[in-house]
């Protein structure tokens, strides 16, 4: 039966009255049917409807007749979003070798005792004494920690993922991460000017033989670029393996080759595929593989969201010089804006932001920045980004070492030659005898000291990339890629 006020609001009573009154007498209780219905129509809707379950997942704001009731579903499974250690295409292939001091030695074979005219001779002489060159080499190793912190109670809650897992898995694919990073990139000439060397390790960049460099101007990677490394490589006596290759670089590799497609056809036409990837090349000096990264060109990128510290940023005064003549601007490149950082070991500041207008592609922008003095230590590098005009996005240009400064201030020139949007291609010689990670200490778990009610612990790793033989990798610079903001 519905009383007056249930037929008013359309509610029909979700018990009848004999019903109620057996409700009553089993659990002692006086319940009217009054009582339910004003339950009832505090969970109407505005539109006069029954009551709802909602979307709300704060405790604090759900009340009313039926969404406290509602069982809140979470998935026991962490959708991962950032990379893994499936991607460090670089770091996984590399051979790892042991490390027994902070200094590792190794010597090279560098030249044969003199050949040509000078051995050929008369009947009864001897030509005269030459002799075969070495040289020996040093390494020094470097040393990378990061650090986590769980409470106990993290760890006896109820948790999808247990949290000293999930802790460890992060700081190993981090540490992964950053030695990867520092093999492409890494500049030990970073330091501030108390220190004698910088706490990075030599990446590729510095350590490929300066003649080993092949610029394409922000043009695509093509066929014949790999096999001009490949030549390159070939007169220094080896044979190029391996070709890492950011992703968006290797797409419009791919892209270039697409015309000469051929699509085999079958009877069935639905499974014909179009579009294909490039896992080789043959070169005149053997096949590359091209391995494609999704992380190499990553932390040249500008992150917004990287925290910085508040209130500390240099100051930066951009001016533009068109006497010297020595830039290698586009047509399209005349209004151009910077970002600027100061790094100070474990800390960046705030980025600053310049702009300045060229009139004709000669000219060049000279950054005179002054270091900031007040972080808790002192500041190692300045790092220059520059913003594409293709994407908006802010690309790293350059570092200008905190041990160059004059009067507090050091300059860094932008006369364009390295364009933002662009990344880096390396082609070598993946063999041990010529490129290896040097590991003083593997990535190892580092206990720490309990002061409270939490594990706390590190995560070390001790070593260095050494390239045996420089003349058998080059960099490919400045190519062009699809850029696309990654998921940090």
């Amino acid at each position: 039966m519905e009383n007056e006020v249930e037929k008013s609001l359309g509610v029909v009573a979700p018990v009848s009255q004999g019903q109620l009154d057996a409700i009553n007498k089993f659990a002692g209780t006086a319940y009217n049917m009054e009582d339910l219905t004003k339950n009832a129509s505090k969970s109407v809707g505005p539109d006069g409807g029954a009551g709802t379950i909602g979307y709300g997942v704060d405790p604090n704001n759900m009340s009313g007749f039926t969404t406290p009731l509602r069982v809140e579903a979470l998935d026991s499974q962490v959708k991962t979003l950032t990379f893994g250690a499936e991607q460090f295409v670089f770091f996984n292939q590399i051979a790892k070798r042991p490390a027994s001091s902070s200094v590792e030695q190794y010597i090279t074979y560098d030249r044969h005792g003199e050949i040509g005219h000078s051995m050929a001779s008369r009947e009864g002489e001897l030509s005269k004494i030459t002799s075969q060159s070495y040289n020996r080499r040093t390494v020094n190793m470097k040393y990378l920690t990061t650090a986590r912190q769980v409470t106990v109670q993290a760890t006896i809650a109820n948790s999808v993922a247990n949290p000293l897992e999930a802790a460890t898995n992060d700081a190993v694919v981090s540490l992964a991460a950053e030695i990867e990073w520092m093999s492409f990139y890494g500049d030990k000439s970073m330091h501030s000017e108390a220190d004698q060397d910088g706490l990075e390790f030599d990446g590729l960049v510095k350590l490929i033989d300066e003649n080993n460099v092949i610029d394409l101007k922000g043009k695509a990677l093509k066929e014949d670029d790999l096999n001009t490394a490949a030549v390159q490589i070939s007169k220094a006596y080896g044979y190029p393996t391996d070709a890492f290759i950011p992703m968006g670089a290797k797409a419009r590799l791919v892209n270039e080759l697409l015309p000469t497609q051929r699509v085999f056809m079958t009877p069935s036409p639905q499974s014909n595929t179009i579009g294909f990837d490039a896992p080789k090349f043959q070169s005149v000096a053997g096949v590359i593989n091209l391995n494609g990264s999704n992380t190499m060109e990553n932390y040249q990128i500008l992150d917004d969201r990287d925290p910085f510290v508040q209130g500390i940023k240099p100051a930066v005064v951009a001016t533009v010089d068109a006497v010297t003549k020595d830039g290698k601007f586009g047509d399209l490149d005349r209004d151009l804006k910077y970002r600027v950082t100061a790094v100070s070991g474990r800390e960046h500041s705030e980025p600053v932001e310049v702009a300045a207008a060229i009139t004709a592609n000669t000219d060049h922008v000279e950054l005179e920045i002054s270091i900031p003095a007040k972080f808790d230590a002192p500041v190692e590098f300045i790092r220059v980004y520059r913003q594409s005009a293709e994407s908006g996005l802010f690309y790293e240009i350059g570092r200008v070492s905190a041990n160059t400064a004059v009067a507090g201030k050091v300059k860094f020139v932008d006369a364009n030659e390295d364009i933002p949007g662009t990344v880096d291609v390396f082609v070598g010689q993946m063999t041990p005898d010529v490129i290896a990670l040097y590991q003083w200490l593997p990535i190892t778990r580092f206990g720490l000291a309990t002061m409270t009610a939490a594990y706390t612990w590190s995560f070390l790793w001790f070593g260095a990339l050494a390239l045996f033989a420089p003349r058998k990798w080059v960099r490919i610079k400045n190519v062009a890629s699809i850029e696309v903001a990654p998921q940090q």
